[in-house]
């Protein structure tokens, strides 16, 4: 049992960040929500992705998330540039942690900007949210640049098989 304990604690040590949108975190494995007219660009991935709120006319409120669960423990990073041709506050950015939003930006005056670092633990779920009040006079985008987030250490799942066969071997 102290071979597993050990492995396992080696690989909850090994978390390693990776940069951009690639790998774990390439556009194809994250979690979408697009209601009405709203989008998330990722042409501009690996470097970037752009978060396009909703514009359908409707009047209604609509968030715009992009998430993923992180499968190690670390730190989230990322740039973060925010603009909206709507008036006012009705159009808004966050980055989201286990379904909390937390705020970066709203449209109350030209293009706003920033940098997060933010600690995560395995199994959390991170992203990026634009909201829209009215869901009229323009969406809120929401540019996400220099992203990077924990992933396991090259080898670390591997030694973490290798940690459960032996363990099953000493069970014999």
């Amino acid at each position: 049992m102290k071979t597993t304990v050990s492995v396992l604690a080696l690989v909850a040590a090994a978390g390693a960040a990776q940069a951009q949108f690639s790998g774990y975190y390439a556009p194809a494995n994250w979690n979408y929500v697009t209601p009405g007219n709203s989008y998330v660009d990722v042409s501009g991935a690996p470097n970037s992705v752009m978060v396009v709120g909703n514009d359908d006319g409707s009047g209604s409120s609509a968030n715009t998330d992009m998430t993923i669960t992180v499968p190690v423990g670390g730190n989230w990073k990322f740039d973060w540039s925010y603009a909206s041709t709507d008036s006012g506050n009705y159009d808004r950015a966050y980055y989201l942690l286990n379904g909390n939003q937390f705020f970066l930006a709203q449209n109350d005056s030209g293009v706003k900007s920033g940098s997060a670092t933010i600690p995560v633990n395995p199994g959390d779920v991170i992203g990026f949210r634009v909201f829209s009040a009215d869901s009229v006079f323009g969406p809120g985008y929401l540019t996400i640049r220099e992203f990077s987030a924990p992933i396991p250490a090259p080898g670390a799942l591997a030694l973490a098989g290798l940690g459960g066969l032996l363990a099953a071997r000493r069970r014999r």
